[in-house]
């Protein structure tokens, strides 16, 4: 038992790495004037997630029906081994890589974070399901087509959707916080709420779209 948790846990923290260079990627394009760009930079980080078969939490919620229950025990070990890839190696970039424009960074990280007001709920509620829709298509893409140059351009497709439309994806988000640490102005519960409202609301639209997909399969 210990044996599969700590792989769990290497292979949780591997692909929260693998996001954080994606989102690493995409702010530094960002930084000198090529979002778009960065936008289909970042999916590097599904891509190896995927090819290398490391465990993501936002890539395998989605599938929570469809497993027992030691699947869902295991997604919060996977969501603890992303976190802290994810966190180290955004911290880690954020050590060696410098950006500029520090107003403009404080504002994109700390909008990441809930205030008590509807629009900001509703807006991060919108933000977070997107992330899960398009996380799922991507995986679901890399699960049903045989041939690697399909996976990998449908995965882009995706995750670069998922990006332009400023969607929340909690483990990048994550990734983002450990960047962007300086700029960070909330307090500790706030970030813990938001984190918190950010997985499940990814979950919500993975589950979502899992759902029109059986729907769908049941009306063939």
């Amino acid at each position: 038992m210990w044996y599969n948790t700590l792989k769990t846990w290497v292979s949780s923290f591997l692909a929260g790495a693998f996001i954080a260079i994606g989102a690493a990627c995409n702010l530094y394009l960002g930084s000198i004037g090529y979002s778009w760009l960065g936008a289909f930079v970042f999916p590097i980080g599904l891509l190896r997630v995927c090819f290398f078969n490391k465990a993501l939490y936002t890539g395998k919620v989605g599938f929570i029906l469809e497993n027992d229950f030691y699947y869902f025990v295991n997604l919060f070990n996977i969501l603890f081994g992303n976190c802290v890839g994810a966190l180290m190696f955004g911290i880690r970039f954020s050590c060696r890589f410098q950006l500029g424009g520090g107003e403009t960074y404080a504002a994109f990280i700390n909008a990441k974070f809930l205030s008590w007001n509807v629009n900001v709920l509703i807006t991060a509620l919108v933000k977070g399901r997107m992330a899960g829709v398009f996380v799922f298509l991507a995986v679901k893409s890399f699960k049903t087509f045989k041939d690697n140059g399909l996976k990998a351009l449908f995965i882009i497709l995706n995750i670069a959707a998922m990006v332009l439309l400023k969607s929340d994806h909690c483990i990048a988000n994550v990734a983002y916080f450990g960047r962007l640490l300086p700029y960070v102005q909330a307090d500790f519960i706030t970030i813990i709420i938001s984190f918190v409202f950010n997985c499940l609301t990814n979950a919500m639209g993975s589950i979502i779209m899992y759902l029109l997909f059986e729907f769908n399969k049941c009306q063939d």
